[in-house]
């Protein structure tokens, strides 16, 4: 079920997939971070995205149900100096973790709420109970306030970040800096 504030939403970020190319990426995101399906991108899969790791650069995996905001994702996160692979949730939970479970990655930025459903929970539930995997970092970024602070606690004690929609930029990019550091002084 959408809510009128989904709807202003979408339509924020219809209007976002129709800027010119040249809008500074960071004003863009920083204005538009709500959720909009895109039908031209819903099929991209992670196997489609996936580069191999360059020696040095940070892999980022960004899952989010919208494509332009992902785009946004790949191109500031890609001019940081990262590695991105982005998924729209293509497939079943289980099938997207198998597939993180292959990838060589430093970081994991996750919606809450796909579609009404708590997938992104429920991705990150199975990603902190699989060994190889619960020691992936998370950062979930989300529009679902009220969820987000309910499971503060809980989100606190498992390690996981949490960046509310919209954000700033250089918000976003400092708490990706901070896991990346924390991560690093335990290696």
């Amino acid at each position: 079920m959408t809510t009128p504030r989904d709807d202003a939403d979408d339509r924020r970020l219809t209007h976002l997939a129709q800027e010119p190319r040249d809008a500074s990426v960071k004003q863009r995101l920083e204005r538009e971070s709500g959720q909009v399906d895109h039908p031209d991108r819903r099929d991209a899969t992670v196997e489609e995205e996936v580069r191999t790791t360059d020696a040095g650069r940070r892999h980022i995996l960004v899952i989010n149900d919208s494509p332009p905001l992902l785009d946004l994702f790949r191109e500031l996160l890609e001019d940081e100096g990262f590695q991105v692979t982005t998924d729209t949730f293509s497939v079943e939970v289980d099938q997207l973790l198998a597939r993180i479970k292959t990838m060589r990655l430093d970081l994991v930025i996750l919606d809450l709420i796909v579609g009404g459903e708590r997938l992104g929970l429920q991705l990150l539930q199975m990603m902190k109970m699989d060994r190889a995997t619960r020691d992936l970092p998370v950062i979930i970024c989300t529009a679902a306030h009220t969820q987000a602070q309910e499971m503060e606690s809980h989100l606190d004690q498992m390690g996981v970040a949490v960046v509310l929609k919209p954000f700033n930029i250089d918000h976003l990019l400092s708490e990706i800096q901070h896991v990346l550091d924390r991560i690093g002084r335990r290696q």
